[in-house]
């Protein structure tokens, strides 16, 4: 029961931290007009599309490459969408390397990521 009383204590930490305040901070801000909202979940869905076309040993389409280009270039116009995205990229770099730690620490083999 230890392992999940620090676990929980980590958690609480994460929550604390300036990576995850700058996350939602910046959420707040860049969420608070609905059309910056709708055009980034626009932009994770064509990117998990394009991603899941890699994985299966694809290209994405050029359509799909060409959405993802243009709702790239319209959110980089849009500094609030920017500082989101720039403090999203933050804390799950903090979260991955946290589980790196922890995985290295058990020897679990982690190589399959780096492809």
């Amino acid at each position: 029961m230890q392992n999940y009383d620090k676990a929980y204590e980590l958690a609480k930490q994460m929550k604390q931290s300036e990576e995850y305040q700058a996350y939602c901070e910046a959420k707040e801000k860049a969420f608070a007009e609905q059309l910056n909202k709708d055009l980034y979940k626009k932009f994770l869905e064509i990117s998990r599309a394009a991603n899941a076309a890699h994985m299966a040993g694809q290209e994405p389409s050029a359509e799909l490459v060409e959405q993802y280009n243009k709702l790239m270039s319209v959110l980089s116009l849009n500094t609030d969408v920017q500082d989101f995205m720039l403090a999203e990229h933050r804390l799950n770099q903090m979260i991955g390397d946290i589980f790196k730690i922890l995985a290295d620490a058990v020897q679990v083999d982690l190589s399959f990521l780096e492809d």
